[in-house]
């Protein structure tokens, strides 16, 4: 019987108790984690760890454009096209171990990462979404 791994329970409670923007920020996190994981793996050739990485990020991904609401505008549909884009390259570099169409991802997703954190800093001293009332909350193009 194998032990649960405490650093794993952290992030599901991490996960399960942070907020809307907060989760937005970790699953662009762990989708860069598992894209470097992959490049990484190319790099010493370990054909198993990379596919299981690329399939990671992949996911991710996938959940990312299933969380969108197309319907809040050109935001939304702005990022489902570059989520979209980036599931293509990751199938690409899966299949042809390049390092360089990794990096290329990253580079799409960092600076989206990055407004993310920045919007979530933002906030500061505003009050909780979740203490607004519905009409007054802001959903950035995601469901909630």
């Amino acid at each position: 019987m194998s032990l649960p791994n405490p650093y794993a329970q952290y992030r599901q409670t991490q996960a399960q108790t942070s907020g809307q923007l907060k989760l937005i920020i970790m699953l662009h996190d762990g989708a860069i984690r598992f894209l470097q994981q992959a490049s990484a793996a190319i790099q010493v050739k370990d054909y198993s760890k990379m596919s299981e990485n690329f399939n990671r990020a992949n996911d991710i991904l996938i959940h990312l454009c299933a969380s969108l609401k197309p319907e809040t505008g050109e935001i939304a549909v702005n990022l489902n096209n570059i989520y979209l884009y980036c599931q293509e390259r990751t199938v690409v570099a899966n299949a042809t171990e390049d390092v360089k169409i990794v990096e290329e991802i990253i580079g799409h997703l960092r600076p989206i990462r990055d407004a993310w954190d920045q919007i979530e800093h933002s906030k500061g001293s505003e009050s909780h979404a979740s203490d607004a009332p519905r009409s007054a909350r802001n959903d950035w193009s995601f469901a909630a």
